[in-house]
């Protein structure tokens, strides 16, 4: 019910019509406003134009090719951001480490489609959400994270996952969730060239991870979860061996 909520709050949002229209071009210029006919270089700028303009709504669109500066894209304060691609193209994005690839806080809400992110250095994030902010993430490619995660929701968060996430790199954890926040993986997950993942999932702090829908295709070296005061639905469908990290958790 509340991935159908919010489907329907992005249908409502009237892009096309009113709401900003953004574009990044691995060739383009971040030294204008990113529109249509004179697009941004960098994802992160676009993010930036979005995050000042005014209005609330902006739609971004990105062209397929290598991205490795300024990568982070930032939303925040209430604004609604949808980030879309072609799935037979898609932007390549490489992160440096210690950072994120996308970022939505203070109760904005973010929705990624059609992105392949990875890192040549350790600690990124894919995706990740703090206080109340909400994001969806569709037909995603995921490739080395070094002791990265992909979808990481903190402080009364969500992140959703609406559709299929592709794994062909090594990482740490597939849904991080902590602080009373929730990771919806109900979707389908693959494994590529059988990475090695610490856990798929780890919820603390009063956390929730959803799986009981998800489906899993390939084969992963790694752990199925790491609960703390917490609750994962799916649990006893993971793949992946056992874990030892389990305490006041409610895994089914």
């Amino acid at each position: 019910m509340f991935r159908l909520a919010l489907a329907l709050l992005l249908a409502m949002v009237p892009f096309g019509a009113g709401a900003n229209q953004l574009s990044v071009w691995p060739n383009g210029s971040d030294e204008g406003q990113c529109e249509p006919d004179s697009p941004c270089a960098t994802i992160g700028r676009a993010c930036s134009v979005a995050n000042s303009s005014a209005d609330r709504e902006t739609s971004i669109a990105v062209t397929g090719g290598v991205y490795r500066h300024n990568t982070s894209c930032n939303i925040r304060y209430h604004r609604v951001v949808v980030i879309s691609a072609d799935c037979n193209n898609r932007p390549d994005i490489v992160l440096l480490g210690n950072d994120i690839a996308f970022y939505a806080e203070d109760s904005a809400i973010l929705a990624v489609n059609c992105v392949d992110i990875r890192s040549s250095g350790n600690r990124s994030i894919a995706f990740a959400s703090r206080q109340f902010a909400i994001m969806d993430v569709a037909n995603v490619r995921i490739g080395q994270l070094t002791d990265g995660t992909v979808m990481s929701a903190q402080e009364m968060s969500k992140i959703n996952c609406i559709s299929g996430i592709a794994l062909y790199g090594s990482l740490r954890y597939i849904a991080q969730a902590s602080g009373m926040s929730t990771v919806n993986l109900n979707c389908a997950v693959s494994f590529e060239n059988t990475p090695q993942i610490n856990a798929i999932t780890t919820a603390v702090q009063k956390s929730l991870i959803l799986a009981s829908d998800a489906s899993w295709a390939g084969a992963f070296i790694g752990e199925k979860y790491i609960c703390i005061d917490s609750q994962i639905d799916g649990a006893t469908t993971m793949p992946g061996t056992d874990s030892a990290s389990v305490n006041n958790c409610l895994a089914r």
